[in-house]
């Protein structure tokens, strides 16, 4: 085998590698959608010397901060989707690195106007 086989198959592995990684990216962010985003909070009220304890779920849509009422009974429920949400962002994270060092590697620029591999 001569360097330029070689070169042809690192580059061979190095794409299979980068839509493998594009593959379960997507997936990923597909199972994300599913779960709630934003945060759990406790808002305490006091009332005639009572405290009252009211869980939201804290979470931005655009530039609005939304707070949403959740019943006591539907707050497990919630925190456990919520930490699975999280989970699967920390998932996340290592694939969007891979991606963009193979990217580094192979010269292809996120820009879709301009890539090393076309003529300018």
């Amino acid at each position: 085998m001569n360097v330029a086989e070689n070169d042809d198959m690192i580059r061979s592995m190095l794409l299979d590698e980068y839509s493998h990684c594009q593959e379960i990216l997507a997936s990923l962010q597909r199972n994300v959608e599913e779960y709630p985003k934003g945060a759990l909070h406790i808002q305490k009220r006091t009332i005639n010397g009572k405290v009252y304890a009211y869980p939201y779920l804290v979470f931005r849509n655009g530039s609005k901060v939304v707070n949403t009422y959740i019943r006591k009974t539907e707050w497990p429920e919630v925190q456990k989707k919520i930490e699975l949400r999280n989970k699967i962002l920390n998932e996340i994270k290592p694939y969007q690195n891979r991606i963009r060092y193979i990217e580094k590697i192979l010269g292809i620029s996120r820009n879709k106007k301009f890539s090393k591999n076309t003529p300018a």
